[in-house]
């Protein structure tokens, strides 16, 4: 059978947002004629009355008048009124009441109305799970969620095998209460997890913190990038350096961001120093400078050190880093300063102890 004669059919769905991608594909645009494309809008009144009404009927059950308008004005103009009315009629099917399976304006009421079923969901869900569970859940929004300056936007579908097993875990959870799905990729075999409702982006309160965090973060990096050009062009002065305050914020904001973003060599070298491990290897070199110690020392007391010897114990006592000095005879040279010429003398020096490192203000 030729194409035209094939009873097959396929139809491709797209986010509005996403238009822009095709619009600038002259591969895709030219596949595309215009009469293959619709656009779908937010459903009008009678048309989302249909959609409330229809399957519970089929279902069998009972749907109140007083609960069909509550959830139509609701979700009457809303861009997220389908995902939204899907998982509130499910939370109304598993609250029915009665031998006929009467949904309840009443259930309905209890539950929230429309947005609050699927945020509250999602984070009882969360407090329920395992300690590393909840702590892998960052690990987990940042392979499944794309954010930018303009927002945040899912991914199109993240390997299991890019997470480790804790989040592998939580997606399981989640996955058991429909808040994620996962599928089989054809091409690579891979299992691939993605958001059963994107709707979750909006509404989740702890992803919604998460992509706020995030975002500060870009943008904080961003202001870095601009001032560290403005620097590099102004002849890269010392008075053209951010404060302490913000260097500790910038160093916040790359550790959030992760492996996923990197400064260029101009960004690293007017930011300075931000790398504790780093910082610690060149204090340990014999060629680092006293210019470079004293600045790294003022960006450990900044950014916190974790060297044994700086900080306190649990207990408040300092933590200090004794290394011992062994006794003996030593030599001391005093210079004789009215007299001329120098004095020596032998002294025996009894075993002691010195701290590694100068006390710090907080073992003060």
């Amino acid at each position: 059978q030729t194409v035209d004669e094939s009873p097959l059919q396929i139809v491709l769905t797209l986010r509005a947002d996403n238009w822009g991608k095709v619009l600038n594909d002259p591969s895709l645009n030219a596949v595309l004629p215009d009469e293959a494309i619709v656009h779908l809008r937010a459903l009008d009144r009678p048309a989302l009355e249909r959609v409330i009404r229809t399957p519970a009927e089929m279902s069998g059950l009972t749907l109140p008048d007083a609960l069909e308008e509550a959830l139509l004005d609701d979700a009457e103009g809303r861009r997220d009124q389908l995902p939204l009315l899907q998982f509130t009629l499910q939370q109304l099917w598993s609250r029915r009441s009665g031998a006929s399976g009467e949904l309840t304006l009443d259930a309905y009421r209890e539950i929230g109305g429309l947005e609050t079923p699927i945020a509250h969901s999602a984070e009882t869900l969360c407090d329920g799970l395992e300690a590393a569970q909840q702590d892998a859940l960052p690990a987990l929004f940042a392979a499944m969620v794309q954010v930018n300056d303009r927002g945040a936007e899912p991914r199109v579908g993240t390997s299991l095998d890019e997470l480790d097993g804790d989040a592998r875990a939580a997606v399981r959870r989640l996955e058991e209460e429909r808040l994620l799905v996962t599928r089989r990729d054809w091409r690579s075999g891979k299992e691939l997890v993605s958001f059963a409702h994107e709707v979750l982006l909006y509404h989740w309160p702890r992803l919604l913190q998460w992509i706020g965090r995030r975002r500060a973060a870009l943008a904080n990096i961003r202001r870095l990038q601009a001032d560290a050009r403005t620097w590099s062009a102004g002849g890269r002065t010392s008075a053209g350096l951010w404060s302490l305050e913000r260097v500790r914020e910038a160093a916040a904001a790359l550790e959030l961001l992760g492996p996923e973003f990197t400064l260029s060599p101009e960004e690293q070298e007017f930011l300075g120093p931000v790398d504790a491990d780093d910082m610690h290897a060149r204090l340990e070199r014999r060629n680092t400078t006293h210019r470079e110690r004293a600045l790294i020392g003022r960006r450990l007391a900044v950014l916190g050190d974790q060297r044994t010897g700086t900080g306190v114990m649990d207990s408040g006592t300092p933590d200090i880093h004794w290394c011992a000095v062994y006794g003996g005879e030593v030599t001391i040279r005093t210079r004789r300063r009215f007299l001329g010429g120098a004095r020596k003398r032998r002294k025996r020096v009894e075993s002691f102890s010195i701290a590694r490192y100068p006390i710090t203000v907080a073992q003060y």
